[in-house]
């Protein structure tokens, strides 16, 4: 665990700390939670929460639910402080459904919705094709990529049809 004490804006704090217990991770506190897809090809998305948060990866799964509120923040190696904004909610899980196809649902409920469903297909470890589906920041979201990497050459290529405020 951590604890931090600093400035912005104002004196602020911040906090975090995790704790096994029966096959799950429990944390509590400031944390990063990573919004990422499976079309996602330079990178992805990340907000700052405050509150509780569990998780568990399996071989074929992995799960993870937040409650708490989104934060402004600032994030050092050394200094994590926050302040909480908005009151939310997540629930992200993937599945692998079989040795070649991955699916993954993203779902943050706050002021805003997030509701984004994706599959990644893989018939080689060289080659994955993903398809992601839903509503971003109450905005329609489509995306696909394809992904065909050689230790001498790489092919990314990604396509997108995202509403204004996406």
């Amino acid at each position: 665990g951590r604890f931090d004490f600093g400035w912005l804006d104002g004196p602020r704090f911040g906090f975090f700390f995790a704790r096994p217990h029966r096959g799950l991770l429990w944390g509590a506190g400031d944390q990063t939670i990573p919004l990422s897809l499976p079309t996602d090809l330079n990178g992805s998305y990340s907000f700052l929460g405050r509150g509780l948060s569990i998780s568990q990866s399996t071989k074929t799964s992995k799960l993870f639910l937040f409650f708490g509120s989104t934060s402004r923040g600032f994030l050092a190696p050394f200094l994590n402080l926050a302040q909480p904004e908005t009151g939310a909610a997540v629930f992200f899980y993937e599945r692998q459904l079989s040795p070649t196809v991955r699916f993954f649902t993203r779902n943050a409920f706050s002021k805003k919705h997030t509701a984004i469903q994706a599959l990644e297909w893989s018939p080689r470890k060289d080659l994955k094709l993903a398809t992601s589906a839903g509503i971003g920041n109450n905005q329609r979201i489509w995306s696909s990529s394809l992904d065909f990497t050689r230790r001498w050459f790489a092919v990314q290529a990604g396509y997108a049809n995202l509403g204004q405020a996406f």
